[in-house]
Formats: structure tokens, sequence, C-alpha cells
């Protein structure tokens, strides 16, 4: 049977997402949080084909969304495009549907792709396109400072989400056995280091032209491209698209907050850009100088007591090493690898194989999930 494709570009989007045909449908393919931060990318152009859809008669059965993107080597910005986001109806699965659009979406592309983040079902598509290698493996570490089984296994499969109550349970009766160890844990990170401040408010042009200045990534994500990020967040805590849109974009509590230490002149001399997200800690940018780690990575740990987080993931090097310093940080922890894959066509074009490539915690759409 042949299905139809239908390619949304940039310039098109927001006529589409106001349509009766995204209205109408039974499925949204894209979020309304996604539509302004796609229509906004200081990177995008109007032609950029962000949205394919695959339909069988009038029936929504598949879709891919994709952003545009720079990477910069040698002075030059390479434009290539973020997989971010691929749905097929439960019925349509395992009949070549994903590998179709993905085909699509290579010839628009011209095969300037890149992706991290993946599901294990997209890794295996990509796997067996044999269209991607590896671009860069960043060893990290996630630390749990409670039970929360239920929020973390409800999503894995049906066994799990049928279990949730059981679950939730299970993380009550353990937190309340360990309420004398949590107590025991905020005493001993209860001190602020008072070299490092903490922004409550709207992220300062000092802070953006920090981050600016010391990327410390080959994507570079500069003033312009932050304050879109941290202007236009996919992550809504109202969920007016929680019944129809196939993905994660509600969340109870979503924000990002910055801690730094300055220089004995005034100046900034490191910086962490916290996102928490239901009491899930990440660190999408991070730099600092040597001397400032030790601080900041205390302040980072502090930071997580005093929200009572239930988990924490890094995985900056000189951070990392840090915070192992750190007597019993957490309640456990567990080694993580993020992995970032590129496009071969991508790759040998411009010989990226031979070269260093440096990437944040934040970078590709980690900074807005």
């Amino acid at each position: 049977m042949e299905y139809q494709i239908k390619k949304i570009r940039l310039g098109e989007l927001e006529a589409y997402a106001n349509s009766s045909e995204y209205k109408e449908s039974d499925v949204i393919p894209i979020s309304s949080n996604r539509i302004k931060s796609y229509v906004n990318n200081p990177r995008a152009d109007k032609n950029d084909v962000v949205l394919y859809l695959l339909f069988d008669g009038s029936k929504l059965i598949a879709f891919r969304t994709l952003f545009a993107d720079y990477l910069i080597l040698d002075g030059q910005k390479i434009k290539f495009a973020w997989l971010s986001g691929s749905w097929v109806r439960t019925e349509y699965r395992r009949m070549g549907i994903a590998t179709q659009l993905l085909d699509e979406l290579f010839a628009d592309w011209e095969g300037s792709i890149i992706f991290t983040n993946y599901a294990p079902n997209s890794k295996a598509l990509y796997d067996k396109s044999k269209k991607f290698e590896p671009l860069i493996e960043k060893q990290g570490v996630r630390y749990y400072f409670r039970f929360h089984n239920a929020a973390l296994l409800k999503k894995r499969n049906v066994v799990f989400e049928r279990l949730h109550f059981a679950f939730k349970l299970f993380d009550l009766s353990m937190n309340l056995l360990f309420l004398g160890y949590y107590f025991i844990q905020k005493k001993r990170f209860k001190n602020w280091p008072n070299e490092v401040e903490c922004n409550n408010e709207n992220i300062s042009d000092e802070v953006l032209n920090y981050m600016a200045a010391n990327p410390a990534s080959n994507f570079k994500r500069g003033e312009t491209e932050i304050r879109w990020i941290l202007n236009h967040p996919w992550v809504t805590q109202t969920n007016n698209d929680l019944q129809l849109y196939p993905f994660s974009s509600y969340a109870t509590c979503f924000y990002y907050k910055t801690l730094l230490i300055r220089s004995p002149h005034g100046y900034i001399s490191g910086l962490a850009l916290l996102k928490v997200r239901n009491r899930a800690v990440t660190i999408p940018y991070y730099h600092a100088a040597y001397d400032s780690n030790t601080t900041l990575g205390r302040a980072i740990v502090v930071f997580c007591h005093k929200i009572n987080a239930n988990s924490f993931t890094l995985y900056q090097t000189s951070l990392v090493e840090t915070i192992e310093k750190i007597m019993g940080v957490a309640l456990f922890k567990k080694d993580m690898t993020q992995k970032y894959f590129i496009a071969n066509k991508l790759k040998n074009r411009w010989a990226i194989g031979n070269k260093q490539i440096n990437v944040q915690d934040g970078d590709g759409d980690c900074i807005f999930t």
C-alpha cells in the first residue's frame, strides 16, 4: 500500500498549526510550545523542512520532527538538523514506515543529520539504516537522592504502568524508612558556599555574555541562541496538549537556574546552568576555571539537597571528578553514557572524523527536554 507524505517547511508551520487538519487530528505531531520554538530558531531558514507527516488516506499514521543547528569547525558554520521526535501509530509499526520518513528527510537535508537523546527503538532504526557513525561519547554519572521508581518506570512499558501504584507505595515506604538519612544529608549540605551566587530570576546579560564567550562546544550557542532556548521552552506546566501529543511535554515543575563564582577582580570565573524538571537536575551548560570546580561542585550538591531533588545527572568530566571526591553525596549512583551520532555523509563531507569535537550536556534537544 502506498502512503502519502506531507512536508511542512518552517515558513508554513504556523499556518499548519492554525489549520483544521492540525486542530482536528486525533494525534498532535508537534506541540504548541515546540512550534513557537521552531519558528523562532535563529539558526533556521523558512525553507527548512522541519515536520514530516505520513498519511493513510486522511489518517495520520506517522510523523518526524527535526530542527536546524550549526556545527562550527575551523571557523566554518556547517548547517545540519537534529533528529528530535519520531512516532508511528501502533498498528502500522514494523512496516518500514519510519525508514521511509528517514530516507525522505535524508534526501531533503542532503545527509546533514546528527542525533542524540534517542529512544531504543529509534536507535535500532538508525543502526539498521547504516547511515550513521559515532561522533562522540561522554561518560557521566547519575546520582539518586531518594526513591522515585514509580515516576522512573511508569513509561517504560505497560507492565510497569499497571504496577504504578505498587511502586508508589514502595517509594513511600522506603523514603519513610530513610527519613533519618535524609535529615542527616540536609544538615551535611545545608551551608551554601559564600563565593557562589544563585540566580533566582531572569538570567542576566552578564551570564549570557559569559556563556557566549565560553561555549566549550563546537555547536557554539551564542547569546541569541541561549535567549531563544530560555524564552521558548518545549516543556510546559499546563497540560493543554497532554492527551493528544505522544511525547512528554508537561511537567509539574520546570525551570532553569544559574550558579556562578567570581574571580577576585569581580569577573565570572565559573558558571553552571541548571535545568530542573520534576526534581530531576541536569547541567545543560558548564564552564569553570580549574580552581572554581570544587566550590561550584559543592554548591550544586547543596542546591540538589535544598530542593529535595530526586536525581542529578552530569557528563562534564571535570565536574564529575570534583563531585566524586565529596563523600556520601547521594543514596546511590549509576554510571551513564551520552552518545552522539552523525550521518556518515556529513562526517565524510567535512572530514569531521579527523577533528576534536566538544559538546555541552545540553547540546541537541537535551536542554529543551
